[in-house]
């Protein structure tokens, strides 16, 4: 290496350190990429971007009322992100000095059961799809309805823009921590470094800046089957439209799911590359197509991020080689190599990538219509002395991709394909989700009926 490239490194180092010191030291910063596309996102499809992440509790009980809104309050005290606006429209920028805590109570207790039904699933839609006036912030807002003396219902609400699928976690474990101190006249825990976040954000834009700088992403483009990529089906009858969308569980027994959790560690891949992989196999099947890429959402987290909620995360593109021939044995191994080598470029903006590969698809996601995601938060029952609380399945979700496959953690974990009914005919979806079962329990040694090879 000559002392010419030598100096311009070191310059260029400089130039990146310079910059992250000084977004130390302000107190707007800019947006990181994944921020930059959700923000484009919400200025076209405002409250239906599919960014807002919905989460709703069953309580049972008991229930302190006073407690839980110290509790909340306490979660916006604690954590930077649930203080953030984004002020600004030709170069936004995300200020922490958002005051009040959008929190309403709704009393149905005294209505009849069908009419609470009723009003309970209309409260719940609104609450996910009303949107968030950026600029004023806050960027969540809780919502308490009583069903009954004993039982209600909590829902919260987060944009994107300050959240993600870790920090969905963070901020449930946050507000139940809290409530329970408070229920016992306790001092709740001590929040999260107050600059945790913000930290975070400045290393993340240098390292950012740093990627874009350099060749990555043209070459991350150039290595895409087919920019932008589509998955086409008969039975995917649009692209645009109504993206309210459902889940439709793939039906594998939780032994055939251990089984196959076992088989991917002999071969050192995770359960989620290997569904990854078979995935790809099942599209290559159903379209008879070479290779497929999926838009997977990737934590960026160093390890004292964890009690840090925040939008930490990157989506990459994971390029699966597959075809239509192969087993289930290499579709995983497979599936292992392509996740393997996305997680290589996790600091090169997604959107970057897509602007790269050429003109952007007609669907949400700029480069392909076909999501994988890992949602790791806990679906078990807490018991905060009287009071029961359980997580309760995702409703009212907008999906940005045509297709889905959410895994939960662990053999018990919830496997779901989600999808927008209005983009699709009638049981095209559920005969995928028995597809992609069958190669799951083939890829373990067994073998269903729905199984084609």
């Amino acid at each position: 290496m000559s002392s010419g490239n030598l100096a311009a490194d070191r310059a260029r180092l400089v130039t990146l350190l310079h910059r992250r010191s000084s977004w130390r030291a302000t107190k707007a910063l800019p947006l990181t990429g994944t921020q930059q596309g959700m923000w484009l996102a919400e200025q076209l499809a405002p409250g239906q971007s599919g960014y807002h992440d919905v989460a709703a509790l069953g309580l049972t009980g008991v229930l302190d009322t006073e407690a839980l809104h110290g509790a909340a309050q306490d979660a916006r005290a604690g954590h930077e992100a649930l203080r953030c606006r984004i002020v600004g429209t030709d170069e936004p920028r995300q200020v922490f000095d958002a005051e009040h805590l959008d929190w309403r109570v709704f009393d149905l207790s005294a209505l009849p059961e069908q009419v609470r039904q009723d009003r309970v699933d209309r409260c719940v839609a609104l609450a996910s799809v009303e949107p968030f006036t950026l600029d004023e912030g806050p960027l969540w807002r809780v919502r308490l309805v009583r069903l009954s003396a004993q039982k209600h219902l909590l829902v919260c609400v987060v944009h994107h823009l300050i959240s993600d699928g870790w920090s969905h976690g963070v901020l449930l474990r946050t507000l139940l921590a809290g409530y329970g101190a408070r229920a016992l006249g306790l001092t709740p825990a001590s929040p999260p470094p107050a600059t945790g976040y913000r930290d975070w954000l400045c290393d993340r834009l240098a390292r950012e800046h740093a990627a874009t700088a350099s060749l990555a992403v043209d070459r991350l483009a150039r290595e895409l089957p087919r920019g932008p990529y589509r998955f086409r089906h008969p039975g995917l009858t649009g692209s645009g439209g109504e993206r309210r969308a459902v889940g439709v569980r793939v039906p594998v027994p939780a032994a055939e799911r251990a089984a196959f959790t076992r088989t991917c560690a002999r071969s050192g891949a995770t359960a989620y590359m290997g569904l990854t992989g078979l995935l790809a196999l099942l599209l290559a099947r159903t379209t008879g197509e070479t290779g497929a890429v999926f838009a997977a959402p990737v934590a960026v987290r160093r390890p004292q991020d964890a009690p840090v909620m925040g939008c930490m995360v990157n989506a990459v593109p994971v390029v699966v080689n597959t075809t239509p021939h192969d087993t289930p044995a290499q579709a995983v191994a497979q599936g292992r190599a392509a996740v393997l080598a996305a997680l290589r470029h996790t600091d090169v903006p997604y959107r970057e990538i897509a602007r790269a590969a050429g003109p952007p698809l007609s669907t949400a996601d700029p480069l392909t219509n076909v999501g994988t995601e890992q949602f790791n938060v806990a679906m078990t029952s807490v018991r905060l002395g009287p009071l029961t609380v359980e997580p309760l399945p995702r409703t009212s979700l907008h999906l940005r991709h045509d297709l889905t496959l959410s895994m939960g953690e662990g053999s018990g974990g919830l496997l779901e394909l989600w999808s927008p009914p209005a983009l699709w005919s009638p049981g095209i979806v559920p005969d995928l989700a028995a597809e992609l079962a069958d190669l799951v329990v083939a890829s373990a040694g067994g073998r269903r009926k729905n199984l084609s090879a």
